[in-house]
C-alpha cells in the first residue's frame, strides 16, 4: 500500500511505521523532522506533487505539551491548520484516513465505555482531538480512528513528552529516587503498548469500511498502584524503597471500565515491566534525553 502519514517521530507514530514498514508498505512521511516533506503542520500548505494515496495515516495531533507551550498556536494547528490538512486529504482519496485520537475525548473516564459511549471532552487537548475526528467524519471518506488511553513504548531521541504518567514515574524514580503524584492517584488508568496500536492499525488498514476503536492493554490499575508497580518492577534498584508523594486526599469510588467492542489478543504482560525497567535505565545511564 502507499500510504502517506504525519507523526512518524512521535510515541505512537514511529511504532505505526516500524510496523507498517516491516509488513512491505511505502510510506511518505510529513512533518518538521526526519520526513521526507519537511512541512509545519501548523501553516499547512498542500504538497503539489502528492496527488494520491491508498492511506493517509494522521498521527500528528495536538498534544498536552504543545498546549503548555503556546496555547494559541496549538488551536490553530487543532482547528483550522487541521481543516486544511484534511481538504487536501481529501483530494488525494484514499481509500481510508487513520487518526490517532485519545480516549480523553470521552470526558469523565470514572465509568463504563467503550466505542458507543457517549463523547464529552472536557479539556482543551480532548476539545481539539474531537475536532480532527469530526472533520474526518465529514469529509465522506472510510476512517479508522483510535482512542487509547495511557500509551507507553520505546521513545526517540526528540521525545519531550515526560510528564506522561507511564514515563514520568520510572524517571522519577532514577532522579529522584521518589514519585510525586499531582493529584489523589486514584483514578484508574488503561496501559497500552504503542506495539499493541500498531498491530491493531496494520490490521484495520486492510478491512473496509469506518471504525472507531478503542485500544486496550493489558494492565487496568490506579495511578497509586501503577507507582507502586513501577517500585516492584524496579525494587533490586533502591537500597530503600522510594517514597510516594501524593497532593490530594479525597474519597473516591472507582467505577473505571475501559473497553472495546473488537478483540486482538492479549498483549505480551511483560511489555510494562520492560518498558519500566528501560526508562529507568535511560536515566541511570545518563543517556541524552
Amino acid at each position: 500500500m502507499k500510504i502517506i502519514m504525519t507523526g512518524k517521530s512521535g510515541l505512537i507514530g514511529s511504532a505505526i511505521y516500524k510496523k507498517l514498514v516491516q509488513n512491505g508498505n511505502s510510506i511518505l512521511t510529513i512533518g518538521r523532522r526526519e520526513s521526507d516533506y519537511k512541512i509545519d503542520l501548523n501553516r499547512f500548505k498542500p504538497i503539489d506533487n502528492l496527488r494520491s494515496c491508498d492511506i493517509f495515516l494522521h498521527c500528528a495531533g495536538v498534544t498536552d505539551e504543545e498546549i503548555l507551550k503556546d496555547k494559541r498556536e496549538a488551536i490553530l494547528r487543532g482547528t483550522s491548520e487541521t481543516a486544511n490538512l484534511m481538504d487536501w486529504v481529501s483530494l488525494l482519496k484514499p481509500l481510508k484516513i487513520v487518526y490517532i485520537s485519545t480516549a480523553h475525548v470521552y470526558g469523565d473516564l470514572n465509568r463504563t465505555i467503550d466505542e458507543d459511549s457517549t463523547i464529552n471532552p472536557i479539556s482543551l487537548y480532548a476539545i481539539l482531538h474531537h475536532f480532527c475526528e469530526q472533520y474526518i467524519k465529514i469529509i465522506g471518506i472510510p476512517y479508522l480512528i483510535m482512542r487509547p488511553l495511557a500509551g507507553f513504548g520505546e521513545v526517540g531521541k526528540n521525545f519531550n513528552r515526560w510528564e506522561l504518567i507511564p514515563f514520568s514515574f520510572p524517571r522519577s524514580l532514577a532522579i529522584e529516587n521518589k514519585i510525586v503524584i499531582k493529584t489523589h492517584g486514584k483514578q484508574f488508568r488503561n496501559f497500552v503498548s504503542t506495539r499493541t496500536i500498531a498491530k491493531i492499525v496494520n490490521k484495520e488498514i486492510q478491512v473496509k469500511g469506518s471504525k472507531v476503536i478503542n485500544p486496550i492493554g493489558l494492565h487496568d490499575m490506579s495511578i497509586i498502584d501503577f507507582a507502586n508497580y513501577c517500585i516492584k518492577v524496579l525494587s533490586p534498584n533502591f537500597n530503600k524503597r522510594p517514597k510516594i508523594i501524593k497532593k490530594q486526599e479525597i474519597e473516591y469510588k472507582n467505577r473505571f471500565n475501559y473497553s472495546s467492542k473488537y478483540k486482538y489478543g492479549d498483549e505480551c504482560p511483560f511489555l510494562l515491566k520492560n518498558h519500566i525497567k528501560n526508562i529507568y535505565k535511560k536515566f541511570t545511564n545518563n543517556e541524552e534525553c
